[in-house]
């Protein structure tokens, strides 16, 4: 599978699973939902930056180095509460969960790709290494 391939599939899942989450906060009420939730979003996000998967630790790790540091409590309690799923989420994590929702959806389907290449960021005069910032 190429990695525009795997791109558009996580755009694709995005689509069809993420999005209708924002309108049905209560897929988000227990912890093992909404911990899924947020590390299949860092791997998305991870597939999107690299064209490649990644185990969800390893996309957790990535987000907590690459994604604003306001992510960073969220994936870290996400990553701990995954071991207690039947438990409820706090509205909290609800909330950020839904925040980091729409974060990767603007993320992903900006008009400026958050997987472009080197030579389109030169030629667009955005010489930005980072993926997300």
């Amino acid at each position: 599978v190429s990695p525009d391939d795997l791109r558009q599939a996580m755009q694709d899942i995005l689509q069809t699973w993420a999005t209708p989450l924002l309108d049905d906060p209560e897929a988000l009420q227990q912890r093992g939902g909404q911990s899924y939730t947020v590390l299949t979003l860092c791997r998305i996000l991870y597939t999107l930056s690299y064209g490649t998967v990644a185990s969800k630790r390893e996309a957790a790790r990535w987000a907590q180095a690459m994604l604003d540091p306001r992510w960073h409590p969220l994936i870290e309690r996400t990553w701990e509460g995954r071991r207690h799923p039947g438990l409820d989420a706090s509205p909290d994590d609800i909330r950020d969960t839904r925040a980091f929702i729409r974060y990767t959806l603007n993320r992903t389907f900006d008009v400026r790709s958050p997987w472009r290449t080197q030579a389109e960021r030169q030629k667009e005069g955005t010489n930005d290494r980072q993926t997300f910032t």
